[in-house]
């Protein structure tokens, strides 16, 4: 959820940028998305240059944050949650065929809130009427194609919108969790696990307990039987 950008000054030492600072960057390193409409890492330059690219309906960016923050693999058949009279199919590529349909009625609705932020074209920057450039391309209807989507069940108006709703989901906590499981285990969970790595993701929402604070997680992550008590 991120609006702002951080700078290292020193070995361990990290301190947010001021907007100045970030204006006054080389083209190729500042951030030009308002910071109104800028969604942590997923609206950087970076992940629009590497996901977004050219594409009008970036269906690979939604599938990578879905993918990297959530833990669900489209391409695996993961996280389906079909939405009602979806895709819809605004850059005439084919995906409402009967074997495209049943993983696009979820991915297209959530990416509908990335297709106002620019990949490679357009500077990385947020545009409004950003699919009108794509009219000649993708056909008169991609300009049709909506910035509300829906995730998790749940519908959103915009990409900020977006990450609430998964910043706030128990699959977040999850796979942040398990990230960090991984690391330091050097396995994922098993069903042994399943006592010792609830109760870390479920603390890791909770407010009195580690209030997404991951340092506070890896303390108790360190004691588990999994890892290896001292």
């Amino acid at each position: 959820m991120a609006q702002y950008f951080v700078k290292r000054t020193g070995p361990v030492t990290l301190q947010v940028m001021t907007e100045e600072e970030l204006a006054a960057r080389p083209r190729g390193t500042k951030q030009p998305v308002p910071v109104g409409k800028r969604a942590g890492m997923i609206s950087t330059r970076w992940f629009g240059a590497l996901n977004t690219m050219f594409t009008s309906i970036p269906r690979t960016t939604a599938a990578q944050a879905y993918r990297a923050y959530l833990g669900f693999d489209i391409a695996k058949m993961q996280g389906l949650d079909p939405v009602p009279h979806e895709p819809k199919d605004y850059d005439a590529k084919g995906v409402g065929a009967s074997a495209c349909a049943v993983c696009h009625a979820t991915l297209d609705p959530l990416t509908y809130p990335f297709t106002r932020y620019n990949g490679i074209s357009g500077g990385y920057s947020y545009n409004e009427d950003r699919l009108n450039d794509y009219v000649r391309v993708d056909g008169a209807r991609v300009a049709e194609a909506p910035a509300a989507g829906v995730i998790l069940g749940q519908q959103v108006a915009d990409l900020r919108e977006w990450t609430q709703v998964a910043a706030n989901s128990d699959p977040f906590a999850i796979k942040v969790t398990s990230d960090y499981w991984k690391l330091l285990v050097g396995r994922e969970p098993d069903l042994n696990d399943q006592t010792e790595f609830t109760q870390l993701w479920r603390g890791l929402k909770s407010v009195t307990t580690y209030n997404y604070r991951v340092e506070k997680m890896l303390h108790d992550l360190v004691l588990t039987n999994a890892y290896g008590r001292p």
